[in-house]
């Protein structure tokens, strides 16, 4: 698929499900640190999930991926928490408190116990019904305020969803987005890139319906109207 962020526009430069070759990646050049996955295809996928590409249900992919942890949604503020508290010298278990966070836990721990459980993987994986009552619990789930965190089974290995993070003020929004990114491509792009941008600010962001559901929860938000340039950045 061709999307903005290929070097010249091309295709094929990206590998499918790119989460699980970036988390191997980072694993083999950082022996010891901590790998945390997020963005798009992350925070979608973390739950057993329909994948398109093989025409299977696929497991959450926080094991495929073998990440510590998943951030879904935007997580402005979480990135920075987590940086913050590995650096104090926490670990990686430190943050399954945190709101956005997804994790696997070991066969032998146990889950918490304010936990929603939803069909489990071998459930979802064979049983179109049970697919669509874990989509609509998932889906039940999404409002910050009164989410509850979720835990999906696979076989002996339990998957937990805190509720999603708190939106953001304005007042945050506007700090973070007149920080001063370059907006520049990485180096190694020799090419015209077609995501540089000169003089774009970012007066709001919200994603399509279906998107904005399963990944931040139905919110929008917006920027202080002052620092509207007419130009709508989708998330």
């Amino acid at each position: 698929m061709r999307t903005r962020t290929h070097r010249g526009g091309r295709i094929g430069l990206r590998p499918d499900r790119a989460t699980l070759s970036y988390c191997q990646r980072a694993r083999q050049a950082y022996k010891g640190v901590p790998v945390i996955a997020g963005s798009v295809e992350a925070s979608l996928r973390r739950l057993a999930h329909y994948d398109y590409w093989s025409d299977k249900v696929k497991r959450s992919i926080l094991l495929d991926s073998k990440a510590d942890a998943v951030v879904f949604g935007m997580g402005e503020e979480a990135v920075v928490e987590i940086a913050r508290r590995l650096d104090s010298g926490q670990d990686v278990k430190s943050l399954r408190d945190m709101r956005g966070v997804a994790y696997s836990l070991g066969a032998s721990e146990t889950p918490p116990e304010d936990s929603l459980e939803i069909p489990s993987f071998e459930a979802v994986s064979t049983d179109k019904l049970a697919f669509a009552e874990a989509t609509k619990m998932i889906h039940n789930e999404t409002n910050p305020w009164n989410a509850r965190r979720l835990i999906q089974w696979h076989d002996r290995q339990a998957v937990v969803a805190n509720p999603p993070a708190i939106p953001i003020s304005q007042e945050a929004m506007d700090a973070i987005y007149d920080l001063p990114f370059t907006r520049r491509a990485h180096p190694s792009y020799t090419e015209n890139h077609p995501r540089e941008r000169d003089d774009q600010g970012i007066p709001s962001r919200s994603c399509a319906a279906a998107l904005v559901a399963a990944r931040f929860a139905r919110l929008r938000l917006t920027r202080d109207e002052r620092f509207s340039r007419g130009v709508r950045i989708p998330c």
